[in-house]
């Protein structure tokens, strides 16, 4: 009897054809789903800050948002930053402010003295929108 163990190169070579063929369809959605992940939670992590806002203008007499266009957001109680958030820890970009920096401000009641603003994050194709109105609310898009 001759028998023999093992597995052939024609074999090894079919599934490893049939994997990364798997892998080829499957990857661009997932790295699609990746970049929503992303931005939802740098969505809620800005919604976060804004309401942080909110609280530290309460208890400090007043606070302030500097929105800077390199994706960068400042918490400012007085002339002390209590809280910075970073797209690029994300990877998301923040847009819809222009060349200069944006700065929202809350009066000593949390009471947003601003206009509207709307602005968006962004990673690949996948976009999430803030409202922040004249009140200092946020609403999510």
């Amino acid at each position: 009897m001759n028998s023999t163990r093992g597995t052939t190169l024609l074999e090894i070579a079919t599934v490893l054809t049939v994997v990364g063929t798997l892998l080829a369809v499957a990857l661009p959605p997932i790295g699609r789903l990746a970049d929503q992940w992303a931005v939802q939670l740098a969505r809620d992590e800005v919604v976060a800050l804004v309401h942080r806002a909110r609280i530290e203008a309460r208890i400090r007499g007043g606070s302030r948002l500097r929105l800077l266009p390199d994706s960068v957001i400042e918490l400012r109680a007085g002339d002390e930053v209590r809280a910075r958030w970073r797209g690029s820890d994300h990877g998301v970009a923040l847009t819809g402010l222009g060349e200069e920096p944006v700065e929202l401000r809350w009066d000593a009641l949390g009471v947003g003295v601003v206009a509207s603003r709307s602005f968006a994050l962004r990673r690949g194709r996948a976009e999430a929108a803030l409202v922040l109105s004249t009140t200092g609310r946020v609403r999510r898009r």
